[in-house]
Parts: C-alpha cells; structure tokens; sequence
C-alpha cells in the first residue's frame, strides 16, 4: 500500500489491524480508551522517574561570631601589659577550615524496601572556592529524620557532607521530656502536619580536627543561646511530601572555644533560613 494512501486512511480514522493490509475504523470511544492509555502509561513513567530522587528542604547556615582572645603580654618594668584580640568567625570562614579535609558526596542509593535514601559516597579532600556555601539539608518524607550540614560549591554539582564537623543539639531538663516551648502550634491529628513556632536552648558545636583534639592548629568552639524555630508542612504540586520541617532557625549564643592553641570566648548569632525544595 502506498505511503500517501496510508496517511490519508490515518486522517480518515482507520488504522492497521492484527493482519496484514487488514484496516479497522476506531470510533470514538475506541480512540479515547486509546488516548487515555497513553497518558496513564506517560504519567506512571513520569512518576517512577520523580521517585528516585531524594527530597530535601534546604536552608542556608549562616555564622556570624566573633572570637575574643588574649593578646601577647607587653612588659615595661614591672608592669605587663597585654590586649585582647577578636577574630570573626564566618560561614565562609568555616568553609576555609574545611577545604582540602575529609569530606563525603552527598549521593542517593535505593534501600532494601525500594525507598530512595541519601548515600555517602566514598571520602574526599577538596579545595573549595570562594563561591561555596555552607548549607543545612533536611530529608524530607521516607527520609524525615536525614540531616546534613554540606558544603555546596557553585563550580560542581556535588553537595559535600561535612556533618562530623559539627554538632547541633537542643536543650532539655530531666525529668522534663520536652526540650522546647511552642509559642504557636497548630497540628493535624489525622495527618500529622504541622505548623509551629517554637523557643528553645540550642547548642552548636564545630571542631575542624575532631579526631586530633590536641593538634596544634585546631579550631573548635560550643556556643548556645536562645533559638526561634518556625516548623511548617512541605508541599510539592499540590501534594504535602513532609508533615512538617524547619523553614527557620534563628539563634543567638555565646561560648567559648579554642583558636590554635588559645582560649578564645565567643558570641554572635547562627541562622538558617532560606528554604528551598530540592530533588537530587
């Protein structure tokens, strides 16, 4: 059969049947069932692809402190002399701490259940650049309970999971089993979403050489103070993927720490905010 009369029988609304040079004409209900199949087939296609990625809520994990120590003693007969000295401690300058350590790519692995989770992947040493950002990425759904702090560098794809550098830990008081105050809450007992403002005691600790704590060029500090946490559900096209997760954290803290080998006390504020949903 010719190309031509072939198009125009497609026009016309006949197609090919079982056998050869056999054609059938579809009515309509035939050509619906037909194209409703087809986006059923292309829709579950676009779902098992949407369903290997790993979701987070990521916020940007802004430090800002400031280091007091003690100068170097002058002496003038019998008196010595000596001035403090203060250092800012930044996220970027966190970021310098850690460039050519030890560090984990942030990857995905699916699970003996068929869930997608987060993966580290094998330990590097990477310089990073001027443009990386220090970053606070939540697991959200099947992975709710996932939190890493990465370093995110413009120049590559790749989220650097720097998590056994620091630690973050809220207050509580035994025998208490609270360890924060809502100031606002309003949750969903049929689906467990949330959305809260609360206060607590938060506590964050960095050590640029946890395994070397009596190294000479260590820099580690512990600061607490009073944190704001606001709480809300994730939503994703209209469909909630988390009940509820940290879209803010603002607090402002002190403490003390160590700046090569000299005690240093500390104060300043730790922020994470800018929340983004992202699919990787």
């Amino acid at each position: 059969m010719g190309k031509q009369l072939e198009l125009n029988l497609c026009r016309a609304g006949f197609y090919p049947g079982r056998f050869p040079r056999r054609w059938v004409k579809l009515d309509g209900n035939m050509k619906t069932t037909i194209a409703w199949t087809v986006i059923a087939v292309s829709l579950s296609t676009a779902v098992a692809q949407t369903s290997t990625n790993v979701d987070y809520l990521t916020l940007n994990l802004k430090i800002a402190l400031t280091a007091t120590t003690n100068g170097l003693p002058d002496t003038n007969g019998s008196i010595v002399t000596s001035k403090s000295g203060t250092l800012k401690i930044t996220s970027a300058s966190i970021i310098d701490l850690l460039s050519g350590r030890r560090s984990f790519p942030l990857g995905k692995i699916v699970d003996g259940n068929g869930n997608t989770i987060p993966h580290r992947g094998a330990a590097v040493m990477t310089n990073f650049s001027n443009a990386a950002r220090l970053l606070l990425m939540q697991g959200l759904g099947t992975n709710h309970d996932s939190i890493f702090v990465v370093v995110c560098d413009v120049r590559s794809p790749v989220n650097y999971d720097v998590s056994e550098y620091f630690s973050i830990n809220t207050r509580g008081f035994p025998p208490a089993t609270d360890n924060a105050v809502a100031t606002t809450n309003n949750f969903d007992l049929d689906t467990s979403e949330q959305t809260a403002t609360t206060v607590s005691l938060n506590e964050f600790s960095f050590d640029d050489t946890p395994e070397a704590p009596d190294a000479p060029d260590r820099f580690a500090f512990t600061v607490d103070g009073l944190a704001t946490e606001q709480k809300a559900p994730v939503s994703f096209r209209g469909e909630v993927i988390d009940p509820s997760a940290t879209r803010l954290l603002n607090s402002t803290v002190a403490g003390t720490g160590i700046v090569t080998n000299s005690f240093a006390v500390l104060k300043g504020t730790i922020v994470a905010n800018g929340p983004r949903h992202e699919s990787k």
